[in-house]
């Protein structure tokens, strides 16, 4: 009977409309860390205090506030895969995810870009969403460079349509909640993680294991 519950709610959950309600809502903030958390609060916060500056209610600023956050700082095509309307992703559009991450990712204190779900099983096919997680150094300045980096990898994969699922941490008992039996691709090959992944491919490698994209 428990069982049986359970897959009616999973069926419920999986729905369009509460999967579009629960991405409004919650904005992924389930599954970041409490600093990344407290990050999303404060780009509400800020884009409240806008609405407010330019006469907008208090009440409707924040809401507001919380929509623009779901805009420009959530993971609108992995939503719309769950909805069924994400269009078709092609291998030449997850090298540019690889390229993207590999020009830019250091430079906002990215120490390495672990790629998990179905990229490192060599089971991705055009409709998969792209898991990745970003290890930054720990401390107040490290950090809010990481988040500032997710935010606009966010929104750039949001304009481009790309599934890109991006979540930012600096602990490393934090991969312990990741599948243990899935190896992450490495970007940078960072030594901490290479010791724990000796046979971790790097994301190219991972790439052309994939023979469900085009």
């Amino acid at each position: 009977m428990a069982e049986k519950k359970y897959k009616f709610a999973n069926r419920l959950i999986n729905k369009p409309i509460p999967v579009l309600i629960s991405y409004m809502i919650f904005q992924g903030v389930l599954y970041m860390t409490p600093g990344e958390r407290l990050f999303k609060v404060l780009v509400t916060i800020i884009f409240a205090v806008l609405f407010y500056a330019a006469g907008i209610g208090l009440l409707w600023s924040f809401v507001a506030g919380h929509f623009a956050n779901f805009f420009v700082n959530s993971q609108i095509p992995v939503m719309l895969r769950y909805l069924g309307l994400a269009r078709a992703l092609s291998m030449r559009d997850v090298t540019r995810i690889i390229e993207k991450l590999a020009e830019t990712a250091k430079a906002h204190g990215i120490r390495e870009v672990l790629f998990y779900g179905s990229f490192c099983r060599g089971k991705m096919h055009s409709y998969s969403d792209i898991d990745i997680r970003l290890y930054h150094r720990s401390g107040l300045l490290s950090s809010a460079r990481a988040y500032c980096y997710a935010l606009k990898l966010r929104l750039w994969a949001n304009i481009n349509g790309l599934p890109l699922d991006v979540f930012c941490f600096s602990e490393l008992n934090f991969i312990n909640k990741m599948d243990d039996r899935e190896v992450p691709a490495l970007l940078f090959s960072n030594d901490i993680f290479k010791r724990k992944f000796p046979n971790a491919p790097t994301p190219r490698q991972a790439l052309d294991g994939n023979r469900g994209l085009q």
